[in-house]
């Protein structure tokens, strides 16, 4: 739908005032750590909007990590999810050569680990 927008405003000659992209790009791995089969499930996901003069960005990948112990019952099933950083982007054109770039970018999601 993205293009079929962009498409008839460049054949009418005239810039669209803004422009919005949302990118989703999911990723599996799976894998074995001595007796304890691993997967891990991740989901990038972009959103931009891009002005006539300026550009904002932010991205955020939720992920979720698996442990399957039951090749070893001694051991519970491992289970945590969360975010890897968040980070947002501003950039600004001041004059015609110049930009001017705002980044922030969070720690991830949970910061960190117990165990009780």
């Amino acid at each position: 739908m993205a293009d079929t927008l962009e498409s008839s405003a460049a054949r009418r000659g005239a810039m669209p005032a803004f422009r919005q992209t949302v990118s989703f790009r999911p990723s599996t791995r799976r894998y074995r750590i001595g007796e304890i089969d691993a997967s891990e499930q991740g989901m990038y996901s972009s959103w931009m909007t891009r002005f006539r003069r300026a550009l904002v960005r932010v991205d955020v990948t939720p992920v979720v990590y698996r442990g399957d112990t039951s090749s070893t019952a001694s051991r519970p099933q491992v289970s945590f999810g969360g975010t890897t950083p968040v980070s947002g982007r501003l950039d600004l054109a001041v004059r015609s050569a110049d930009t001017l770039r705002v980044f922030a970018q969070s720690g991830s999601m949970p910061g960190s680990l117990t165990g009780d």
